[in-house]
């Protein structure tokens, strides 16, 4: 197997990569942090409500509620990831 010592990449590559790993680490702060959670649990600046769902889908949680200043997020998140009690 063949180590490649350089990786040549553009910036424009390499700002996306970072973005992409920037991402990643967002969300699997959400996926490490409903591991704690149980019953009723409330999301204050959950932005585009996809971590309210995340955590909406630990089984120990019964609702969880997402709350966002920004009111096009909130838009989002509903139309996109409102499930019901969670």
């Amino acid at each position: 197997m063949a180590v490649r010592e350089r990786i040549y990449l553009t910036k424009a590559e390499l700002e996306q990569r970072e973005m992409a790993i920037l991402n990643d680490r967002h969300i699997e702060r959400y996926g490490m942090i409903r591991q704690w959670c149980h019953g009723i649990v409330v999301d204050f600046g959950s932005g585009c409500g996809y971590g309210t769902y995340m955590i909406s889908r630990n089984p120990d949680v019964t609702m969880a509620v997402g709350y966002d200043i920004d009111i096009s997020a909130v838009r989002y998140a509903t139309s996109n990831y409102e499930d019901g009690n969670r």
